[in-house]
């Protein structure tokens, strides 16, 4: 599965789950007061047209989860895990 269908499957699940139209959610996004989000927009990444959102965090926080979660679907832990694992084989741990 890549990362457009997950990004989408879980946006899409996730409002859902909430029982939140796309458009409460762009209003959700909205109220935070620095983007103007629409309905389509949120449409967009739903159906994986729009990737790569650049309002990714603000989308996590209407949605409460993380953006990590949001954009690869490790939770907080796995992530910090790949980090160090990272650093390690790179020289840095």
């Amino acid at each position: 599965m890549d990362i457009e269908t997950t990004l989408a499957k879980r946006t899409r699940m996730r409002r859902l789950e909430l029982g939140k139209t796309q458009q409460q959610v762009a209003e959700r996004i909205n109220s935070r007061g620095t983007l103007k989000v629409t309905r389509r927009d949120i449409s967009r990444i739903e159906t994986g047209e729009l990737i790569t959102p650049h309002f990714l965090e603000d989308l996590a926080i209407a949605l409460e989860v993380s953006a990590i979660w949001l954009a690869s679907g490790m939770t907080a832990r796995e992530h910090e895990q790949l980090l160090a694992g990272t650093a390690v084989a790179a020289g840095f741990g």
